[in-house]
């Protein structure tokens, strides 16, 4: 959903992505590559020259999801989104070069995330990330979540962070 409503805000589209609220479920990491490696042979070639990801990212696993979630569920308002997938890198076309070197060399591979602050607003609520992978974000963050209508990008609005007791792996 975040990706997709991303990807048209970057289209310059002025819709709405309706999310249906369901329990998620993650495939086990060595079956998603061996499926997505089956597939890849039959999938079309995409031949533009210019076609980009929308963000980089690293992407959690169900543990971490589900390790934020049941320390900051409590501090979710009733009826908003809940994201706490991904940690962006790089978004749309940034040029950063130290970010950019390090998703070409390590693309794939499995990496730790440190939780170390809550940061919550009107408008987002995140955690924000210590960690030695890099991040074209000034704080870089997990979004947990965001009102009706609310943009995940507002995690980078966020100015009250506060330290987390014991940080989340």
């Amino acid at each position: 959903v975040i990706t997709f409503d991303e990807y048209l805000d970057a289209l310059g589209v002025n819709a709405g992505v309706n999310f249906i609220d369901r329990p998620e479920t993650h495939m086990k990491p060595e079956l998603e590559r061996e499926l997505v490696s089956q597939l890849l042979p039959h999938s079309p070639k995409f031949e533009s020259a210019d076609r980009q990801p929308t963000y980089w990212g690293v992407m959690l696993n169900s543990d971490s999801y589900d390790a934020l979630m049941n320390a900051f569920n409590n501090i979710i308002p009733n009826g908003w989104t809940i994201y706490a997938h991904h940690m962006t890198m790089l978004f749309g076309k940034n040029k950063n070069d130290l970010v950019k070197n390090y998703i070409d060399t390590n693309i794939g591979e499995t990496v730790d995330l440190m939780a170390v602050a809550i940061g919550v607003s009107d408008d987002a609520i995140a955690v924000q990330i210590q960690s030695s992978v890099p991040s074209d974000n000034k704080i870089p963050h997990v979004t947990l979540a965001t009102p009706p209508r609310g943009k995940a990008f507002n995690s980078n609005l966020i100015t009250d962070w506060k330290k987390i007791e014991h940080p989340i792996k």
